[in-house]
């Protein structure tokens, strides 16, 4: 890592603009094969947008929804589908995490891990939640591996 000369560090290991740009693309091109028009967005681990796109023909309401989901994957490092299971024994996490801005439990958002690093998280919106799991997993696994 590169540090100035007041060793303020410089460099960050995130998802670039160019890789935000291929999950999205790859996102789309999933989407529009099972006839889905969804709202896809990238964030950085921190859960700041790096990218969006929002297909033709996509619910309004699908915007937020993508956001969500990808703020809630980078958050806690966590697909949004597995905390259905997680939370199922604790109802005071449950209560707590659900009351928290930017947080789902809806399938959409998954993590996005490279070299071991969380790099961003990716969110779609606008299928069932599980047409949503399967089309961010596929851009995921296209993109990043």
């Amino acid at each position: 890592m590169r540090t100035d000369e007041n060793m303020v560090a410089t460099e960050r290991t995130v998802i670039s603009a160019e890789g935000a740009l291929a999950l999205i693309g790859a996102a789309q091109r999933a989407a529009a094969a099972e006839g889905m028009a969804v709202s896809i967005c990238v964030v950085d681990p921190s859960g700041l947008q790096v990218g969006f796109l929002r297909m033709d023909g996509a619910m309004l309401g699908t915007i937020a929804l993508a956001a969500t989901k990808a703020h809630s994957a980078a958050m806690f490092a966590t697909p949004t589908h597995a905390w259905h299971g997680i939370l199922s024994g604790d109802a005071a996490l449950r209560d707590g995490l659900l009351g928290t801005d930017r947080f789902t439990t809806l399938g959409g958002g998954v993590p996005l891990v490279a070299g071991g690093t969380l790099i961003g998280a990716l969110g779609v919106s606008g299928g069932s939640v599980d047409q949503d799991r399967a089309v961010a997993e596929a851009a995921a696994a296209e993109v990043v591996g």
